[in-house]
């Protein structure tokens, strides 16, 4: 009995078994999902206990695009270097391996150059790398999305969006993230960036807890997309209410959630931006209206002037025609004439 438990114990688990593979194809060229949006070529440059670190090659119509853009490197640097995709594990469905092209011999110069990733001992530690940074959440499908990650903690990470403000991902419904060089241009660009109030929570399951009787949005599209107050319940569930219609849901199958109705933060910043914008205008025009209104005083002020002493040189004027008449009185007589009138 004691040789069998020993055997038992040496042999090694499917996981650690499966994991051992995918250590024996770091270097090599592969293809991660067969088909999808997850779907990805390039080559394994690392493998921990629950993720993969892909060096993903560039589709052909990213290929021609960039052509173009080689001619102007100077513009933007950051668009030519290679995309590392993270993926978990947990949620790989296949990965393939061209055998031919990894046969192939290879020469110290054709290999490209060394690009810098992140190396975690999980995949919830390598979420502390992205705070304060741009990712991209899946790279397709209805949960795919992209932006600022906030906060990571427990079982969740914050993600700032553009459309839906705040979403809270879900770490064990996340296949892969990927950081976004195209945000983070853009971030580099700005010079600050408004960060709204978010939830603080020890787990996901601790976050429902305090968006109780809020209303809600679970997950961004698909069949198992929602909106509702969200309502505690008993049991391990919650209960989502929108009109008429009660839903009965497990925490532990969805994937993100976010407050308000899905675009409310778009239209709400769009909305604070005209106000804002209007705002401005409306002190602009009160200031050149001050503007308008001081010139015209001083207009005003410039006439009165004027006429006062348009009114001086009138006087000085007149005297100057009288003293010039005094002066033809005066003159001396050089010559005179007597006329005798002779009578008829």
């Amino acid at each position: 009995m004691e040789g069998k438990k020993r055997k038992r114990s040496s042999t090694s688990s499917p996981l650690d078994s499966y994991h051992s593979f995918l250590k024996s194809l770091v270097g090599q060229e592969v293809q991660v999902y067969k088909g999808g949006p997850e779907s990805k070529k390039g080559k394994l440059m690392d493998v921990q206990s629950d993720y993969i670190c892909l060096l993903a090659q560039e589709n052909e119509q990213n290929k021609e695009k960039n052509k173009e853009k080689e001619q102007n490197k100077d513009k933007d640097k950051n668009q030519h270097k290679p995309r590392i995709v993270y993926y978990r594990t947990e949620h790989l469905q296949s990965i393939g391996e061209n055998t031919k092209s990894n046969s192939m011999p290879r020469f110290h110069e054709e290999e490209p150059e060394i690009c810098e990733f992140q190396s975690a001992g999980s995949f919830n530690e390598l979420m502390q790398h992205f705070i304060r940074k741009h990712a991209q959440m899946n790279l397709g499908g209805p949960e795919s999305k992209s932006g600022m990650v906030l906060a990571v903690s427990g079982s969740y990470i914050a993600l700032l969006t553009e459309d839906d403000g705040v979403v809270y991902y879900n770490i064990h419904h996340i296949k892969s993230i990927s950081e976004s060089t195209q945000k983070q241009n853009e971030e580099n660009d700005e010079q600050e960036v408004l960060i709204p109030d978010f939830i603080e929570a020890d787990d996901f399951h601790d976050l429902f807890g305090k968006m109780s009787h809020k209303w809600v949005s679970i997950n961004r599209g698909g069949p198992q997309a929602i909106e509702g107050v969200l309502v505690q319940g008993v049991g391990g569930h919650y209960t989502i209410v929108n009109n008429d219609e009660v839903l009965r849901i497990n925490p532990f199958h969805i994937k993100n959630i976010s407050c308000g109705p899905k675009g409310s933060f778009k239209k709400t910043k769009q909305s604070h931006q005209k106000s804002s914008k209007e705002e401005n205008e409306e002190n602009e025009e009160f200031e050149s209206s001050d503007e308008t209104r001081s010139f015209q005083s001083k207009q005003r002020n410039h006439k009165s002037s004027d006429r006062k002493t348009s009114r001086k040189t009138s006087g000085r004027t007149s005297s100057s025609s009288s003293s010039s008449c005094m002066d033809f009185r005066h003159e001396k007589v050089i010559k005179t004439i007597d006329y005798i009138w002779k009578p008829r």
